[in-house]
């Protein structure tokens, strides 16, 4: 004789643990949902096996019967109410999840199921997506090794992960004596670090090359991020006007190389700044700019002139006042005063002291040693010749004086006087 247990052969149907005594076993026999079910001291149901494999929940959608369907003294759980009144056939209200034992059938769009959910204790593989995960049902939501547990091939998680005194190590693409291990110090305080939002290398304090200028922020280098002896090479600086704070020293200019447009219009340089040595040819200095009397005579230019002494010199002065030429002269004759070809001359022979006239090259008077009158020479004349005319382009001569004829003015005595007021005395000569 054969032992049936209760039983179903409707996928997803269960049976409802009000419906079964204490130990009495309940089997389903489907193929997509086979099921061994058994009620526990609590008046729940247990589902002993097996577990259940596919891409959805089990028992998520159970099997239902209409409203109308009801069979008296079987019982059910409200699964839809829609248009029905279960109240009206044995149900406590009309509310989804009821248990309820039927009187009968009822009116309606209503629909009723066994047991709904799933069971405390109940297995699912997931296999969604290809992966095959495990999951259990704790009465209230299925957990998983995805969920609760860290999976060994990769997982998800959505929860903090506390490493409570522990690191993480990383063994790399070969199982070997080497790892990385990452590590934290004891925080004094809750602290955050950050992964940035970008694809790239994680950089150490003991990594060497792996920083770039687009790993850096413009304008955040500062001078103290830049070491003293860093020697930046000068290929590297960008053109154009250094900051004013920046000097720049002697040793930094190469010879030669500032030019005028260099030099600001007002830089008003400073004239003990300026070095010593011969001012450059196209410079020049006016008198405004020459201190008085700092003109020394090392200072001037030479001349063609000889430097020297000259007596009675012949010297050419230019427009500037400079001496262009120079030469001696011939010593001026103390006894004579010499003009053209004229001159006026003394002569001191010791017996005949004389001065003497010449015009034109000839001696025209003379005054002898003593007194006397001389024409061309020594010609003083004869004792009573007197001096003649020759026009006004003759020469005079001396001439009797009985070849004269004088009219002269014998005058009047006066006032009885012997002595006339003017006198000459005239020898007359004869008729002969």
């Amino acid at each position: 004789m054969a032992l049936q247990h209760l039983r179903s052969g409707t996928a997803n149907k269960r049976p409802l643990p009000t419906a079964m005594s204490d130990g009495q076993l309940a089997v389903n026999t489907n193929l997509a949902s086979p099921g061994l079910f058994f009620k526990d001291s609590n008046g729940d149901l247990v589902k002993v096996g097996p577990v259940h494999i596919g891409s959805t929940a089990p028992n998520a959608s159970p099997a239902s019967t209409a409203a109308t369907a009801l069979v008296a003294n079987t019982v059910y759980q409200i699964l839809t109410v829609g248009t029905s009144d279960f109240t009206a056939v044995g149900a406590s209200s009309n509310a989804v999840g009821v248990v309820f034992t039927a009187s009968g059938t009822t009116t309606g769009t209503g629909t009723v199921s066994g047991q709904q959910g799933n069971e405390k204790g109940e297995m699912w593989l997931d296999n969604t997506g290809g992966a095959y995960d495990l999951k259990i049902y704790d009465g209230t939501a299925w957990r998983s090794q995805a969920g609760e547990f860290v999976n060994a091939t990769g997982d998800t998680m959505t929860g903090n992960l506390i490493f409570n005194n522990a690191n993480i190590v990383f063994e790399g693409s070969a199982a070997d004596d080497h790892e990385t291990t990452l590590t934290v110090v004891n925080p004094t305080a809750d602290r955050t670090i950050t992964l940035p939002n970008v694809t790239g290398t994680v950089v150490t304090t003991g990594d060497t090359g792996s920083v770039t200028s687009t790993m850096l922020t413009d304008g955040t280098i500062v001078n103290a991020d830049i070491n003293a002896s860093a020697a930046i090479a000068l290929s590297k600086l960008g053109t154009g006007a250094l900051p004013t704070a920046i000097t720049v020293a002697s040793a930094n200019i190469v010879d030669g190389t500032i030019v005028d447009a260099d030099v600001n219009a007002s830089a008003a340089i400073a004239l003990s700044k300026l070095g010593t040595g011969a001012l450059p040819a196209a410079i020049t200095v006016a008198s405004a700019n020459i201190v008085d009397d700092a003109v020394t005579a090392a200072k001037l230019a030479n001349t063609a002139v000889t430097a020297g002494s000259y007596t009675l010199s012949s010297i050419t002065v230019d427009a500037q006042g400079r001496l262009t030429a120079a030469s001696n002269g011939t010593a001026a004759d103390t006894d004579k005063i010499v003009e053209g070809n004229s001159e006026a001359e003394v002569v001191d022979t010791g017996s005949d002291g004389h001065f003497k006239i010449t015009t034109e090259g000839t001696e025209r008077v003379r005054v002898g040693p003593a007194g006397q009158v001389g024409i061309a020479g020594a010609n003083y004349g004869t004792s009573g010749q007197v001096l003649s005319s020759g026009g006004a382009s003759g020469t005079i001569a001396w001439v009797d004086a009985s070849q004269t004829v004088v009219i002269v003015d014998g005058g009047n005595f006066a006032n009885g006087s012997s002595i006339a007021t003017t006198a000459t005395a005239i020898n007359g000569g004869s008729f002969d």
